[in-house]
């Protein structure tokens, strides 16, 4: 990371697969331009039919930050699960295959975590259809959100929405949960409502640019 040589988190970045064919180029590409070397990749094909293994394949030859499990299809809990297994990152974040993140995302994290050390970070994103990009902010400002009002915004779904790829949390908190296969709807509301008795400092972050 240019500029941020003197930070020493690590993060594992959990990507499951499943015939993603269409826009996993895209996904991959924006995280092999992260300038950070404490960074992994840990992806996990979940059984694709579609060519998507191979191309992850051919990015873990480009970069030694990709580490590329393949597996029958099990679901996506069990291809998080898997995930869940295989990082070594002192916090663990989340892309889906069709996310994209912005070239600054990692300095923005990382300078994060160093200077105020939460439990979990909460980042901002942006949607992209066809009007463009749109935006999406907790607050206005940077700031601590309580436990309890955290686990509430989350329950109304208001201003937190259940995305699990929104979320950098620590890998000593993942050690309490995993994912349930016998879930097939609001898997990530699920997770983080387990999740949140464990995180007692969550930190919002503003602005983040992620495309995500």
């Amino acid at each position: 990371m240019k500029g941020y040589k003197k930070l020493n988190i690590s993060i594992s970045v959990i990507i499951p697969v499943y015939n993603s064919i269409s826009f996993i180029k895209g996904c991959l590409n924006s995280l092999i331009r992260q300038d950070y070397s404490l960074l992994e990749f840990i992806v996990v094909d979940d059984g694709s039919t579609d060519g998507s293994g191979a191309v992850c394949d051919e990015f873990a030859r480009q970069d030694k930050r990709f580490h590329i499990y393949h597996q029958l299809n099990q679901g996506i809990a069990a291809a998080r699960n898997s995930g869940l297994k295989h990082v070594h990152g002192e916090y663990i974040a989340w892309v889906d295959a069709d996310d994209y993140i912005s070239e600054n995302w990692i300095q923005s994290v990382v300078k994060a975590i160093e200077k105020n050390h939460p439990d979990c970070l909460l980042f901002d994103y942006s949607t992209l259809d066809s009007y463009g990009m749109t935006p999406v902010y907790y607050a206005t400002s940077s700031q601590f959100i309580k436990q309890d009002i955290y686990v509430y915004e989350l329950s109304c779904d208001d201003k937190i929405h259940s995305h699990l790829w929104r979320h950098v949390i620590k890998k000593s908190i993942w050690d309490h949960c995993s994912f349930s296969k016998n879930i097939h709807v609001m898997e990530d509301y699920q997770v983080l409502t387990k999740l949140a008795i464990y995180m007692e400092n969550i930190y919002y972050l503003h602005p983040v640019s992620s495309n995500m």
